[in-house]
This record gives structure tokens, C-alpha cells and sequence, in this order.
């Protein structure tokens, strides 16, 4: 679908692990980053992103209600999405809301 669109050729798909992809871009790189993979990770991605994302960029994290079970979280991808979006919450690089759409949209804005 990317060929068959207008923009495909300027649409570029990296495989690997995520965080080891990442790191091969330079910071202030994108305008906007969509975090939808492991939940154990999501801490580690969403720092990274921080640094590749230019000023006024978007980073948008996917399932951060996780069904509801980040409230009181007690199993690993629960505590670990709890983590990040407290982490989020009062991180002075970006403004945040959360959309309470299927299984929760964080949306952040950086400064």
C-alpha cells in the first residue's frame, strides 16, 4: 500500500529490534513517533523517542489503559505501562493528555 500511495517512495520500513534500530538515527530526526510493542520496553521507548524527535514533534503510545489494568497493575506489562505514563506525567520535556479511545492513546507533545 505504501508503493501504491503518492508518498511511497518516501516511506522507509526498518526491521529488526526495535531498540537496537533507534539508535541508528540521529536526535531531533522525526516529527513524530507511534510506540505500539512490548509493554516492558515501552519506558525505554518512549526516552528514545524524546531524543529523536525535533521540537514540537509528537510521540503518540498506544495501549497505555491496557484494559484498564494500569490502576492497580500486578502483572509486568501492567507495571511497566503504569511506569511510563507516570514517568510521562511529569516529564518537563513535553505536554501530555491521555485519550480514553479502545485501550488509551497517550499523546505527547515535546517542548
Amino acid at each position: 500500500f505504501f508503493d501504491k500511495s503518492n508518498v511511497g517512495n518516501r516511506i522507509s520500513i526498518h526491521r529488526g529490534e526495535a531498540l537496537e534500530s533507534l539508535n541508528k538515527f540521529p536526535d531531533s530526526f522525526f516529527d513524530l513517533s507511534f510506540i505500539d510493542a512490548d509493554k516492558i520496553n515501552y519506558l525505554h521507548y518512549y526516552n528514545k523517542s524524546m531524543n529523536l524527535i525535533r521540537g514540537g514533534g509528537v510521540v503518540v503510545l498506544d495501549n497505555m489503559l491496557w484494559g484498564g489494568s494500569v490502576l492497580k497493575p500486578g502483572d509486568e506489562n501492567s507495571i511497566s505501562i503504569r511506569k511510563t505514563g507516570d514517568f510521562i506525567q511529569n516529564d518537563n520535556r513535553c505536554s501530555n493528555f491521555l485519550l480514553p479511545i479502545r485501550d488509551g492513546i497517550m499523546v505527547c507533545i515535546k517542548k
